[in-house]
């Protein structure tokens, strides 16, 4: 029961970059993964850098350049169906 989608998006200020990290840093997706509270094997990052897909990555996260590539896998490596 129950999967449990947790989205962080970056809209200016928010409270990982109010502590000074951006997403060039792997910590940024650590803080992100700790915050969330869900295993690293669930957490998908998309994004066209590709020096911030390479720090997601170094932390666990899969990641997409494209959402549809990242929705591809949300229903492959997720095993997430919907009605």
């Amino acid at each position: 029961m129950g999967e449990r989608l947790i989205v962080f998006f970056d809209i200016g200020d928010t409270p990982v970059s109010a502590v000074g990290l951006d997403k060039s840093q792997p910590a940024f997706f650590a803080h992100a993964r700790d915050r969330g509270g869900v295993p690293v094997s669930r957490c998908l990052f998309v994004g066209e850098s590709p020096e911030e897909r390479a720090a997601a990555a170094s932390v666990g996260f899969l990641v997409s350049p494209h959402p549809l590539h990242a929705l591809y896998l949300v229903e492959t490596e997720f095993s997430v169906h919907h009605a």
